[in-house]
C-alpha cells in the first residue's frame, strides 16, 4: 500500500479529508459543467465516438478526421467503456452518455491526483509544501473543472501525473533529491517500464506530450547509473503504445494510418495550425499571468522566476520548461495547451514561494531591512487571503453549475425541443458566429436579418432537427419587430454578453423572464451574480479578470 509512506496518522487523516473533498468536487463538476471548454473536446472526442457507433458519413465530420491527424486512442477507450456501461444503463439519451464520459474522466483524473499527492509526500516528507500542494491539487477551482473535461489535454495530464509518480516510486535510494543532477540513482525497472507506458499513453492521447517526455527523460538519464538500460526500459513501452495507437487508428479510420506523422505534416510542415492564429514566443507568459483569478498570476510568474534561479536542476522544472519551451516555438498557441502541466507546476511553485517567504521571515528575525520586509510580508499575507477567497468562491460557483457558453445553451434547447416547448429561437446579434460559437457541424444558413428562416441545426452527437431562427442586429430592432407583429411571434430569445443590457429594458420586465443562465471561467459580470454589488467585487475583478468571461442567457417572452 502506498499509504504506508505516511509517517503519522495526522498526515493520513489530512490526506483522506482533502482527497474526499476533491472527489466530491470532481464528481459535482462532472455533473454540473455541461459541454466543453473548447470545441475540440466535442468534435474530436464525442463526434469520433458517434462516428464509431453509427458510422457517420465522413463529409459530416471535422477536417481533422478526413486528414486522419487525430489519434483514436481516447475516443476508442470511451467507446469501449460505453459498451460496458450499456450492460447496466439504457444509453439512449446522449446527454446522459456525455455525463458518463465526463464522470469517467473526472474519476480518472482523481486517481492521478491521489497518486501525485502521495508522490509529493515521498518527495517532501509530508512538510508544508506537500500539504499546500495537496490542497491546491484537489480543491483549486480550475482542477475539478478541468478534470471533468473529455479533452485530450485533461486525459494526457493524468497520464503525465501517473508517469511522473510511478518513476518517483521506482527510485530505490532512500535519500534522493529531485533538484539535483548526477546522483547515480538505482531504479526498480518495472516502475520505469510503467512510467514509460503512461508516457506512451499520454503521447497517444495528445502528441504534444512528447514535449514533457523530452525534459522528463533527460533528467532521469543524467541521474541513472545504467543509462542504456533506462533508455530501453523507458522508451520500449512508449514504442508499444505508439504501435497500439497505430493499430487502433488503422481500425477506426479503415486503412493503415500513422497519425503522429500526419499531425506533424499538416500542422507544422503544411502550416495548417498557423491558420488558426499565430502568437509571439512570449505568449504563454502572458497567459500564466492573466488566466487565473488575480493576483495569482503575479505569484505564478514570480514562482517560476525563483524556481529557475534556485531549483534549476529540479525534474519538475526540466519537465515544465521543456513542455512550455517547445510549445513556445510553435506559432499557434492557446492557453489550453498548457493544461497538461498545470498540476505538475503546483509543487515547484509552492516550493519557490515558500522559499521566498521563509527568506523574508529569516531576514526580519535578523532585523535586516525591517520595515520594508514587514511590508512585503504583509502584502504576501493579504495576497494569499485574496487568492484563497477567489478560489473558494469560484470553486463553489463551478460545482454548483457552470454550464459552458458553447454548450449549455444547446442542452437546454434540445431538452425543451423534446417537450415541444420551442417554436422559434432568436439571436440578438447579427455577428454571432453560430457554427463556431455553438460547435454546429454545418453552417447554419441564416443570412437575412429579421426574417424567419429554416436552419439545419446539426450536432450529430446530440440532435438533428429543423428549427426556426431569426437574427436581429439590436435590442431596438427586436422590440420594433414585436410591436409591428402585434403579438410575440418568437417565444425564446438568446442573449450573450454583447447585448446583456436587454434585461434592463422595460420590454424585458413586462414580457420576459430568464429561464436559463450559463457562465464561463472567468465568470462574466452581470446583475445575476451574487457578488456583483458586494465588497468582494474589487477582489474578483482585479485586472478585469471577472469581466473577461462570458454569459449565456436564455429568455422566454410572451404577451
Amino acid at each position: 500500500m502506498l499509504l504506508h509512506y505516511f509517517s503519522n496518522i495526522s498526515n493520513k487523516k489530512f490526506f483522506f479529508f482533502i482527497a474526499t473533498l476533491g472527489l466530491l468536487a470532481n464528481i459535482l463538476s462532472a455533473y454540473s459543467t455541461l459541454g466543453y471548454y473548447q470545441q475540440d473536446e466535442h468534435y474530436q472526442i464525442l463526434e469520433f465516438i458517434h462516428n464509431l457507433t453509427f458510422n457517420t458519413s465522413p463529409d459530416k465530420m471535422v477536417w481533422e478526421y478526413n486528414s486522419q491527424i487525430r489519434p483514436w486512442f481516447q475516443p476508442f477507450s470511451y467507446f469501449l467503456s460505453l459498451k460496458l456501461f450499456s450492460l447496466f444503463f439504457n444509453l439512449n439519451d446522449p446527454f446522459f452518455i456525455s455525463f458518463l464520459i465526463r464522470l469517467e474522466s473526472s474519476l480518472f483524473a482523481f486517481i492521478g491526483q491521489c497518486l501525485f499527492s502521495l508522490t509529493l509526500y515521498k518527495i517532501f516528507n509530508g512538510n508544508k509544501i506537500w500539504k499546500i500542494s495537496t490542497g491546491i491539487i484537489f480543491l483549486f477551482y480550475i482542477f475539478p473543472f478541468l478534470s471533468a473535461r473529455t479533452s485530450s489535454e485533461n486525459i494526457s495530464s493524468t497520464f503525465i501525473l501517473l508517469s511522473f509518480s510511478t518513476f518517483i516510486f521506482s527510485i530505490k535510494d532512500k535519500l534522493f533529491n529531485i533538484s539535483e543532477l548526477k546522483q547515480k540513482l538505482s531504479f526498480n525497472h518495472f516502475g520505469i517500464f510503467l512510467s514509460g507506458l503512461f508516457s506512451g499513453f499520454a503521447f497517444e492521447t495528445r502528441f504534444q506530450s512528447a514535449f514533457f517526455i523530452i525534459g522528463f527523460a533527460l533528467w532521469i538519464f543524467f541521474n541513472t547509473k545504467r543509462k542504456l538500460l533506462f533508455i530501453l526500459t523507458y522508451f520500449s513501452p512508449i514504442g508499444i503504445c505508439i504501435l497500439l495507437g497505430t493499430l487502433i487508428d488503422t481500425y477506426c479510420y479503415g486503412k493503415l494510418v500513422f497519425a503522429p506523422w500526419n499531425y506533424f505534416d499538416y500542422n507544422i510542415l503544411k502550416g495548417v495550425a498557423a491558420n488558426f492564429g499565430v502568437s509571439p514566443f512570449y505568449y504563454y507568459i502572458n497567459i500564466l499571468f492573466d488566466f487565473f483569478a488575480p493576483p495569482l498570476g503575479f505569484f505564478i510568474i514570480l514562482g517560476i522566476f525563483i524556481s529557475i534561479i534556485k531549483f534549476t536542476k529540479s525534474i519538475l522544472l526540466w519537465s515544465i520548461l521543456s513542455f512550455v519551451g517547445f510549445h513556445s516555438l510553435i506559432g499557434h498557441k492557446e492557453e489550453r495547451f498548457l493544461f497538461p502541466i498545470f498540476i505538475l507546476m503546483v509543487p515547484i511553485l509552492c516550493q519557490s514561494i515558500l522559499y521566498l517567504y521563509k527568506l523574508i521571515n529569516d531576514n526580519i528575525s535578523n532585523n535586516k531591512y525591517l520595515i520594508a520586509l514587514k511590508s512585503l510580508k504583509a502584502i504576501f499575507n493579504i495576497s494569499f487571503i485574496i487568492i484563497s477567497i477567489n478560489s473558494i468562491l469560484i470553486l463553489l460557483f463551478t460545482i454548483y453549475k457552470i454550464e459552458n457558453i458553447s454548450f449549455g445553451f444547446l442542452n437546454t434547447f434540445a431538452q425543451r425541443f423534446k417537450h415541444h416547448d420551442i417554436k422559434a429561437l432568436e439571436f440578438l446579434d447579427k455577428n454571432v458566429e453560430t457554427p463556431e460559437y455553438y460547435g454546429f457541424n454545418k453552417d447554419i444558413q441564416c443570412d437575412d436579418i429579421t426574417k424567419n428562416l429554416k436552419c439545419d441545426l446539426n450536432r450529430y452527437f446530440y440532435i438533428k432537427n429543423q428549427h426556426n431562427f431569426i437574427l436581429l442586429s439590436s435590442n431596438q430592432e427586436y422590440i420594433h419587430l414585436f410591436k409591428n407583429k402585434g403579438k410575440f411571434y418568437y417565444n425564446y430569445l438568446y442573449l450573450d454578453k454583447n447585448n446583456i443590457d436587454f434585461v434592463k429594458t422595460n420590454f424585458y420586465k413586462d414580457h420576459c423572464k430568464t429561464v436559463y443562465l450559463s457562465r464561463s471561467i472567468p465568470i462574466y459580470e452581470n446583475e445575476f451574480y451574487l457578488f456583483q454589488n458586494s465588497i468582494l467585487k474589487p477582489i474578483l475583478n482585479l485586472r478585469h479578470w471577472y469581466n473577461r468571461g462570458y454569459a449565456d442567457i436564455f429568455i422566454k417572452c410572451s404577451n
